[in-house]
C-alpha cells in the first residue's frame, strides 16, 4: 500500500538537509562544477574515483556520494558503459535534464526527477525510493535485473517502448497520465545477453500498475489495468483448461467484473436469440413481447405459450433465468465499478 511521501520524509530529514546544504558551499560549488564535467566527459566505470583519491572532491564522503546534487537543464549522450555504477543520488534533482545511452546502477531514495527523458538507457540494480517523478519519459529502455521503484509518486510519466525482466514496481502512485506501455520482446540497448521478455512477471507487473493507478486515484486506468492483470493470468497462470475455460466465460460475460457493457450486451444477445426462437411460432410483435416478458420476468404474452409445444416453454423458462442472472451480475458489476473505491 502507498504511504504519501511526506509522512516518510521525515525519518530521513536530517540526512536530506545536510547531503543538499554541502552543495552551497565553495567547497560544494566547486565540487559540482567539476562532478558535471566528468559527467559531459561521458562518466563511466568509478568515474569519480581519481579526482576524490586526489582531494579534488572534498564534499564527497566517498567516491560514489553525489547525495543532494542538482542537475538542471542538461543534454548528455553516453557510450554504452558502465555510466553511473554504484553512484547514490539519493536526496538529489534533476530537473530539464536528458540522457542518452546511459548505463544506471545508482540509488535514488527521495530523489526528485522533473521533466526529464532517459533515451536508449540501460537499468540494472536500480533503486528508487520514495521519489518523485514529474513529466518523465523512459524511451526504449531497457530495465534489466533487479531495478525496483518502491513508493514513488509519478505524475505525468510514461515508459515507451521498454524492456521490463520483471516487474518495476511496489507500492507507488500514478496519475491518470502515467502510462506503461507492454514490454519488447528482448532488450533494446544491450546486445547478445540472452535476455527474452517472459510473462511470468506479467500477473505482478499490471497488478502493481493497478495498484499504483488506485493509489493516484485514477480508477479507470486501475480498472484496465486490473483486466489486463485478469487476462494475463488467464493465459499465463491458469494451467488447468477448466479454470481457462470458466475465466474465458467470465471475461466473455462481465469484463472479468470490471465491464457492466459486456454484460448489457450479453443481455441484448439473450434476447435476440429467444426472439428469433419464438418467431418460428409467432409473429414478430409477439415474439419479441415474449422474449422481453421472459428477460425482465413481467410474463408478456406468456399465455400463448400454451398453444405451442413444450420446448417454447423451456426455452421461455430458461430465458427467464438468464435474465434474473444477469441482471444480478449486471447491478454486481455496476456497483464494482462506481462504487467499490469511492
Amino acid at each position: 500500500m502507498h504511504t504519501p511521501i511526506h509522512a516518510l520524509r521525515q525519518t530521513a530529514s536530517v540526512e536530506a538537509r545536510r547531503a543538499r546544504e554541502r552543495w552551497n558551499s565553495p567547497a560544494g560549488e566547486t565540487t559540482h562544477t567539476r562532478v558535471v564535467e566528468l559527467i559531459g566527459d561521458r562518466a563511466g566505470e568509478d568515474f569519480l574515483q581519481a579526482d576524490f583519491e586526489a582531494g579534488r572532491l572534498p564534499v564527497l564522503e566517498d567516491m560514489w556520494d553525489l547525495r543532494g546534487i542538482y542537475f538542471g537543464n542538461k543534454q548528455w549522450t553516453f557510450p554504452p558503459s558502465d555510466t553511473f555504477e554504484a553512484i547514490d543520488f539519493s536526496f538529489g534533482t534533476f530537473q530539464k535534464v536528458a540522457f542518452t545511452k546511459a548505463y544506471f546502477q545508482a540509488t535514488l531514495r527521495f530523489a526528485r526527477v522533473e521533466n526529464c527523458r532517459f533515451i536508449n538507457c540501460s537499468f540494472q540494480f536500480t533503486f528508487f525510493y520514495c521519489s518523485e517523478l514529474r513529466n518523465v519519459t523512459f524511451e526504449r529502455c531497457d530495465f534489466l535485473d533487479s531495478n525496483d521503484f518502491v513508493n514513488c509518486e509519478m505524475y505525468g510519466v510514461s515508459f515507451r517502448d521498454c524492456y521490463y525482466a520483471a516487474n518495476l514496481f511496489a507500492d507507488c502512485s500514478f496519475d491518470r497520465q502515467c502510462e506503461v506501455t507492454p514490454s519488447t520482446p528482448k532488450p533494446l540497448n544491450v546486445a547478445s545477453i540472452g535476455e527474452k521478455s517472459g510473462t511470468s512477471h506479467l500477473v505482478e507487473l499490471y497488478r502493481a500498475i493497478k495498484d499504483a493507478y488506485s493509489s493516484g486515484g485514477a480508477y479507470d486506468r486501475s480498472r484496465e489495468y486490473f483486466f489486463r492483470q485478469m487476462e494475463a493470468a488467464r493465459q499465463h497462470a491458469t494451467p488447468r483448461l477448466r479454470d481457462q475455460i470458466l475465466a474465458f466465460i467470465f471475461k466473455w460475460l462481465a469484463g472479468y467484473g470490471v465491464r457492466p457493457i459486456r454484460v448489457l450486451a450479453t443481455i441484448a444477445i439473450l434476447y435476440a436469440i429467444a426472439t428469433a426462437v419464438f418467431r418460428f411460432q409467432f409473429d414478430t410483435q409477439t415474439a419479441l413481447l415474449l422474449a422481453a416478458g421472459a428477460l425482465f420476468t413481467f410474463g408478456a404474452e406468456a399465455d400463448k405459450l400454451a398453444s405451442v409445444a413444450w420446448p417454447f416453454s423451456v426455452v421461455y423458462a430458461i430465458t427467464s433465468f438468464g435474465g434474473i442472472a444477469l441482471a444480478a451480475l449486471f447491478v454486481t458489476v455496476l456497483a464494482t465499478v462506481f462504487l467499490r473505491e469511492r
